[in-house]
C-alpha cells in the first residue's frame, strides 16, 4: 500500500500453524520438498515457484526481508519517507534514522486483505488526503468498497501492470453505488468465492 509517496505500508499475509486456510495451503505445497527456516542475504533462490509453496518458508522470507529493511544500508534509502511493514502480528514503522514498533498496528488478522485497510485507516487518521492501495485481488477491491465510508481520505486501489496501471477510485464508486449495495457486496462475495470459501459451482467471482 502506498500513501502519497511520502508513506509506504508493507503488508503481509500471516502464516499461522493453525489456520482455516490450512488445507488450501497443504494442496498449494504438496510436493514442493523445498524447506527453508533461515534464509540468509546472498542466498540463491533456483525455484521460486517451489520455494513461495511452503507456508514456512513465506513466513521465513518475511522474517528476512523485515530484518534486512531494519538496517542502517536499507534505511538510508527511504530518505524523507516513512515505512511500515508488518511482520506475524508486529508492525515496525521504519526511517531513514531508526525504526521503532508501531503498537496501534499490531494486529491478530491473518489475511493481508483485511489488515491494510487497518494500515489505511491509520494513514487517514495521521493527516493523509489520499490512500492508494496496490493490489490486484478482488477481495480487495470488494472490502474497500464495504468499508471506505469507515476511511476519512480518498481512497484509491492501483492495478494492472507496469505498461497498463488503473487506478480505481474506491470513494467515488461507493457513493455511486451507494452504502446498502456496498455493504451487501461483502456479504455476496464471501458465499459466492472469497479467499476462505469454495466459489459455487461454475460460478467465478
Amino acid at each position: 500500500m502506498r500513501v502519497l509517496e511520502q508513506r509506504i505500508d508493507v503488508v503481509f499475509d500471516v502464516y499461522k500453524e493453525t489456520s482455516i486456510k490450512d488445507a488450501e495451503r497443504a494442496n498449494r505445497s504438496a510436493g514442493t520438498g523445498i524447506h527453508f527456516k533461515n534464509i540468509q542475504p546472498g542466498h540463491n533462490i533456483q525455484q521460486w515457484r517451489k520455494l513461495l509453496g511452503s507456508s514456512s518458508n513465506k513466513a521465513s522470507l518475511i522474517k528476512f526481508l523485515v530484518e534486512e529493511w531494519k538496517k542502517p544500508q536499507h534505511r538510508e534509502k527511504l530518505e524523507g519517507k516513512e515505512l511500515y511493514v508488518t511482520c506475524e502480528q508486529l508492525c515496525f514503522k521504519i526511517t531513514k534514522e531508526q525504526w521503532e514498533e508501531a503498537p496501534e498496528l499490531k494486529s491478530s488478522q491473518e489475511e493481508a486483505d483485511t489488515r491494510l485497510l487497518l494500515h489505511a485507516l491509520h494513514a487517514a487518521e495521521s493527516g493523509y488526503k489520499s490512500v492508494i492501495i496496490t493490489a490486484e485481488d478482488t477481495d480487495v477491491m470488494v472490502l474497500c468498497l464495504g468499508m471506505c465510508h469507515k476511511i476519512p481520505s480518498h481512497l484509491f486501489q492501483k492495478c494492472g501492470t507496469k505498461n497498463r496501471t488503473r487506478f480505481l477510485d474506491i470513494t467515488t464508486l461507493s457513493r455511486t453505488l451507494g452504502g446498502s449495495v456496498c455493504d451487501s457486496l461483502i456479504g455476496m462475495h464471501a458465499f459466492t468465492g472469497c479467499d476462505t470459501v469454495s466459489a459455487f459451482a461454475g460460478r467465478g467471482r
